[in-house]
């Protein structure tokens, strides 16, 4: 009788250390995992180091504005915000669509990677249709806000963003959110829009694909700019945010 009390204190024991070590391990993964979470989000989100080298749109040259984050990456061709989202980023242009999918401005490896135009498209913006990609990103980060203009109310009373080029700043007025897939060649092809008549048809496939649209009256003077993001629940699926802007 007293050998399996011995026995059973014993295993006893051993079971208690096990669930110890169990919970610690709970919790270290635990910690581990908020702290990834934590770093993602940091990561794609604008350092203040950063933010205070965004280019001021009131410097009459603008080149000078910016001078500084060139001295950082020469890639840097412009600056996009949208209002009410954590979208305020540099705008860079690789040689080819890969080289900043996992690469921050400053050349680094991250899994952020940054924003970017397509390298097909003109680094003034001035084509008839630009692509700027993006990483879809927890709470928000890079271009995870995007997100948000799938509420119709935020769509409706945020309809403004602003891009920043060597040249200019422009006023990006938002008019519609799409979804469609990573292999659609009308729409992940700048260079199938060459002009006026190819925009006006392209918006309305645009509006086809439209989770939310508002009708827009286009100048022959404007632009068709598009912010482009993954979305979580479907790796081939794309969420894309058009706006226009006028180049004159």
């Amino acid at each position: 009788m007293e050998e399996t009390n011995t026995f059973t204190k014993a295993l006893n024991k051993i079971l208690d250390t096990l669930v110890g070590i169990f919970v610690i391990l709970l919790i270290l993964y635990s910690s581990y995992s908020l702290y990834t979470s934590f770093r993602l989000f940091s990561s794609g989100v604008a350092s203040s180091d950063l933010l205070a080298l965004k280019p001021d749109p009131e410097v009459k040259e603008l080149k000078e504005s910016f001078s500084d984050l060139r001295k950082i990456n020469e890639d840097v061709i412009g600056w996009i915000s949208v209002d009410n989202t954590n979208i305020d980023h540099p705008i860079l242009k690789g040689e080819d669509n890969m080289e900043y999918v996992n690469k921050d401005v400053y050349g680094n490896f991250a899994y952020e990677g940054s924003i970017f135009l397509d390298a097909r498209s003109s680094s003034d913006f001035k084509d008839p249709y630009s692509l700027i990609y993006g990483h879809h990103m927890e709470h928000g980060a890079m271009f995870g806000d995007l997100d948000k203009f799938k509420d119709k109310n935020f769509f409706d009373q945020n309809q403004k963003a602003y891009l920043i080029s060597e040249d200019k700043k422009y006023d990006l007025k938002l008019f519609a959110l799409s979804q469609s897939d990573g292999y659609d060649q009308y729409i992940f092809n700048p260079t199938s829009i060459t002009n006026y008549q190819d925009q006006k048809k392209f918006i309305d496939y645009i509006k086809e694909k439209s989770i939310n649209f508002r009708d827009i009256d286009l100048g022959e003077n404007q632009r068709i700019i598009a912010l482009s993001t993954c979305q979580s629940d479907n790796i081939s699926a794309r969420l894309i945010l058009f706006g226009v802007i006028d180049v004159e």
